[in-house]
């Protein structure tokens, strides 16, 4: 079964990590597909350096099926947020 290029990214709290999976084209696309952070809901930031990991879970040579995972645990203290945010590339 080939993923669906235009379903929703999935958000799920896995070993006490928040992690958002989604189906992206193949890079390199048309398509620029950033991961965002934010503390508040209102400023989003990219992540920095170690912030997150990503792994591709499949791949078809047109598609690819990604779950990234935030490094910082969930729990107590300030909340941390992920969003998919899509461009279109220059």
């Amino acid at each position: 079964t080939l993923p669906d290029p235009g379903a929703p990214p999935t958000a799920v709290i896995e070993n006490g990590r928040q992690t958002l999976t989604f189906t992206r084209l193949t890079p390199p696309s048309a398509v620029i597909y950033d991961i965002q952070i934010s503390e508040d809901l209102l400023s989003w930031r990219l992540p920095n350096p170690g912030e997150i990991s990503q792994e591709i879970l499949a791949s078809d040579g047109f598609t690819q099926t990604v779950k990234v995972t935030d490094t910082k645990p969930v729990g107590p203290g300030a909340p941390r947020y992920l969003r998919l945010k899509m461009t279109a590339a220059p």
